[in-house]
């Protein structure tokens, strides 16, 4: 009973409030003053019950007033108690020891051991009636080959688990049954978080839990769980070759050299020549407006982000080979993939040989022949050889004009 109100009346009525020893309270109200005041002081005494789970057997007041001369037969009061439905309550860190209020913190590394998402020993799932009617737990911002693991809590009597994977893609694992808190507090305390892959990534996972015991859900509790990666594979090379032509430049791209890295972005792999090439260069765009290319050195280095860029070129000698390669490794600043080769293929040119001449009969003639090649600069090569072998001859007076075979070398 409440008493606090008629003190603030100040109409000449004190108050005073007690209770036995088998809790029935008593409330005294004296002075002499007016009745309405007494009537104003009985009115102002409220009932109220602040537990969560009251009992529901009816309240009985009883009143009765004295003037000094005789006491009133007893009025009688009797409160009916309404129970309503308390929600249950969730901490998934009972002591606060990784997170305030009724969350938790954890971490996991790159092929480690799954870790649970609550505080194993330290989680607090309770309910005024006892039961637990079910739980959901959710992974909400799931990443590639991350696992929410619940085959521990198929050993939990009375608890069915089902997962499901939400709309957004997340992970979601719900349990239900009728159980006891301590059952869906073991149950929460034995699923756990991991990821399978070799790159999970450092975003950290957000896993939400809520219980229900029927009628109403808990607050939302939540568990963030730091990922650490790490670096450990080595690159792997998807392509290692090229064609070109006799002399000519081929700018290289990912088709032709490409690396890729699990744990790491393949744009900053770094390539390292670590063998001369034999019939030509790998050269490096260091300037346009006209481009210059310069070579790269043995042990000199580009990244794969400078082959996207069109920075990375190989040029052919023009001599007479018609493969050629060089050797490389390739690093994601840690882990080396080494000894690899990229293999070149010199394609093979089309020359023509055109010209005339007149020469009399009997006599010598000199033929002046152009050689040409499409896409081919002849500029700067010496020592070309053509040789011309007539095995026909012409009748008197008609032009001849047959050419039966040509052999083309050059040095």
């Amino acid at each position: 009973l409440d008493v606090s109100a008629v003190a603030g009346l100040a109409n000449g009525v004190s108050v005073l409030s007690s209770v036995d020893a088998v809790g029935s309270i008593t409330v005294t109200l004296s002075g002499s003053a007016s009745l309405d005041a007494y009537e104003a002081a009985i009115k102002a005494i409220l009932f109220n019950n602040v537990d969560d789970d009251p009992d529901a057997t009816p309240r009985v007041i009883t009143v009765t007033v004295e003037d000094g001369f005789g006491t009133s037969a007893p009025a009688t009061a009797t409160l009916n108690i309404s129970v309503l439905n308390s929600p249950p309550s969730l901490d998934l860190d009972g002591d606060d020891s990784t997170a305030a209020g009724a969350n938790y913190a954890t971490s996991y590394t790159e092929n480690g051991a799954a870790v649970a998402i609550a505080d194993v020993g330290d989680s607090l799932v309770t309910d005024a009636s006892g039961i637990i009617m079910g739980a959901t737990i959710t992974l909400t911002n799931t990443q590639v080959d991350d696992v929410l693991d619940a085959s521990m809590v198929n050993g939990l009597t009375g608890l069915t688990v089902n997962t499901s994977v939400g709309g957004g893609g997340e992970l979601i694992i719900t349990l239900s049954g009728t159980a006891a808190p301590a059952v869906y507090q073991a149950a929460i305390e034995a699923i756990t978080f991991s990821n399978s892959g070799d790159n999970p990534g450092n975003t950290d996972r957000i896993i939400e839990v809520v219980v229900n015991d029927g009628s109403d859900f808990s607050s939302v509790a939540t568990t963030t769980v730091a990922v650490t990666p790490v670096d450990d594979d080595a690159p792997t090379l998807l392509n290692n070759s090229v064609e070109t032509g006799s002399g000519e430049s081929v700018v290289l791209t990912l088709s032709d050299l490409q690396s890729n890295d699990v744990d790491s972005d393949d744009l900053l792999l770094t390539y390292t020549l670590t063998g001369n090439v034999a019939n030509g260069q790998l050269e490096r765009l260091v300037s346009t407006g006209p481009d210059v290319w310069d070579p790269v050195a043995v042990n000199a280095t580009f990244t794969q982000q400078d082959i996207v860029d069109g920075l990375i070129r190989y040029t052919h000698d023009g001599l007479g080979s018609d493969t050629d390669s060089f050797v490389f490794d390739v690093s994601d600043g840690v882990n080396d993939l080494t000894g690899q080769t990229f293999n070149i293929g010199i394609g093979t040119i089309t020359f023509s040989l055109t010209g005339t001449a007149s020469v009399v009969e009997g006599e010598s003639g000199v033929y002046t022949l152009t050689m040409a090649a499409a896409g081919y600069d002849f500029s700067g090569h010496t020592g070309v050889t053509v040789d011309l072998t007539y095995t026909a001859s012409g009748a008197n007076g008609a032009d001849y004009t047959q050419v039966t075979s040509v052999t083309r070398s050059e040095e």
